[in-house]
């Protein structure tokens, strides 16, 4: 069975959109975004957790260490559910 996107409609250099999608798709230009490798991440990003150290950072004065390490313990116990 031939792959799709080697079809002349996907591959037809008289259309540039499509054929400029099928490059960027088929050669790796692109990464999938984390929530799809891992669905753990979907709620990192709900929780802002990234977010909440920066505040921590910025409002509480603490270290850039400190609050990189809380948010970090913090993903770790997510992905730990995960499993």
């Amino acid at each position: 069975m031939k792959p799709v996107w080697k079809d002349l409609f996907w591959t037809n250099p008289a259309d540039p959109h499509l054929s400029t999608a099928t490059q960027t798709l088929t050669k790796g230009l692109t990464r999938p975004f984390c929530i799809v490798q891992n669905p753990a991440y979907s709620l990192v990003l709900e929780e802002n957790v990234w977010s909440k150290a920066l505040n921590r950072i910025v409002v509480n004065s603490i270290s850039p260490e400190q609050a990189a390490d809380t948010a970090i313990e913090r993903i770790k116990q997510i992905f730990d559910e995960w499993q």
